[in-house]
């Protein structure tokens, strides 16, 4: 499966020019089998539209979607002093027990807790490092340049750590110009999980272009 891990929705991030509509109409016009929707949650910096349903455009985008064909599976974007994390499998009612005070430790125990997967966003960007204790990095992130991703892609092989790739999409263009191949079935998020945990992930794919 093709899948872009690393999108955001004008319904929830406000840094997001993407309608749920366009959002589903490019993935299918990239040939994607499926998108995660990833919008900021918490982050003290005013990118959540609605910290009270950070899933709104993870639901919206699902009701486009429906009997196109396209997975859409839910994630979570948050910033922390170490970096941006995304959290694939935190059930929403966990979520908002978590409130907003927290930390990079406090999410990555929360996420082993309940069976989530961490991966780190783009670790190099602004001076960044990659941290421990993440199920995996992106190594190709569509709003890096190509030297921190190959930092990144570098690293990991390294380190032994998992690479992923997500666009990082904020605005409709730029939906699959980055995206994971996963070899395992991720109609589910749960499925997703399992692929990261088992490193079922047979490569990496960039895509550019308007």
């Amino acid at each position: 499966m093709r899948v872009d891990l690393h999108t955001h929705t004008a319904v929830v991030s406000l840094c997001s020019r993407i309608l749920p509509a366009e959002m589903v109409a490019v993935a299918l016009q990239r040939g994607l089998d499926g998108i995660c929707i990833t919008d900021h949650v918490f982050d003290g910096q005013t990118l959540c539209r609605n910290a009270a349903s950070p899933y709104a455009g993870y639901r919206a985008v699902c009701q486009i979607a429906e009997g196109s064909g396209l997975v859409v599976l839910p994630g979570i974007e948050f910033s922390f002093d170490e970096g941006d994390f995304l959290v694939y499998g935190l059930d929403e009612a966990v979520l908002q027990a978590l409130g907003q005070d927290y930390c990079l430790d406090t999410c990555l125990a929360l996420a082993q807790g309940v069976g989530s997967v961490v991966v780190q966003a783009h670790p190099f960007r602004r001076g960044g490092r990659p941290v421990q204790g993440v199920d995996a990095i992106e190594t190709c992130n569509g709003g890096c340049s190509d030297a921190h991703n190959h930092q990144a892609e570098t690293w990991s092989q390294q380190n032994g750590v998992l690479g992923v790739a997500g666009s990082d999409a904020h605005q409709k263009w730029e939906v699959g110009r980055c995206y994971t191949i996963l070899e395992a079935d991720c109609s589910t998020v749960t499925g997703l999980c399992e692929a990261i945990r088992r490193r079922r992930v047979r490569g990496l794919a960039h895509y550019c272009g308007r």
